[in-house]
């Protein structure tokens, strides 16, 4: 009987940089210990758009498994053991090879502008989204973008008041701080780092901080 390869996940999904163990859990049905192992993984940039490059170690073959995945890009990758029985001339790598499937995608970028108006004595502020976009999937009518999120209150308000729409209309008191906070999420589930804007009226037409 020979050995067999599997794995425990079929697909996970990463952001680009984020690091990755891959472990194997051996199986030999004549209980003889493993000799060697190799690895292999086919990185495909064009899996997701403006990517490009390929991998260094793609298609190179290697004894451990890569752990940092750098470039965007699907990479379906290939694991083998080989045992060791009493007599070489039997030595035998795993006849499937166990395979898994890594997706590295990168993060949304979230754009805004916002401007305050007056209707009658209650002061607005206006937000609204200025073309967020994933670099995955940019050409996409929806720039790959599927959920945007503000969350909002006032210095006196105890709790975040949550609204998802790429747009906010919101009422202001004039002499109290405001926070807002404004980030998107992309297909994969990534989301984009929060922008944040302080609003401060007072005596003034206008005062908004950004960070």
């Amino acid at each position: 009987m020979e050995n067999e390869g599997r794995t425990a996940f079929r697909t996970i999904t990463v952001v680009v940089g984020d690091k990755v163990e891959t472990s194997i859990i051996t199986y030999d049905y004549e209980n003889d210990e493993i000799k060697d192992q190799r690895f292999d993984f086919k990185h495909e940039p064009g899996y997701f758009e403006n990517s490009t490059i390929t991998h260094p170690m793609s298609g190179t073959g290697m004894s451990q498994p890569i752990k940092n995945y750098d470039y965007p890009g699907r990479y379906i990758g290939s694991a083998e053991i080989q045992d060791d029985p009493i007599h070489d001339q039997y030595d035998k790598w795993s006849r499937n090879s166990a395979e898994y499937t890594i997706i590295a995608h990168r993060l949304p970028v979230a754009k805004w502008s916002y401007n305050m108006g007056v209707k009658g004595d209650i002061y607005q502020v206006a937000f609204t989204d200025t073309g967020s976009f994933d670099y995955d999937h940019e050409s996409q009518v929806n720039k790959g973008i599927v959920e945007y999120e503000y969350r909002y209150k006032s210095m006196a308000d105890s709790d975040w008041k949550i609204e998802k729409s790429s747009t906010l209309i919101m009422n202001v008191d004039p002499f109290e701080k405001h926070d807002v906070y404004y980030r998107v999420v992309d297909q994969e589930g990534g989301t984009s780092e929060w922008l944040y804007a302080e609003i401060e009226i007072g005596d003034e037409p206008l005062n908004l901080t950004r960070r």
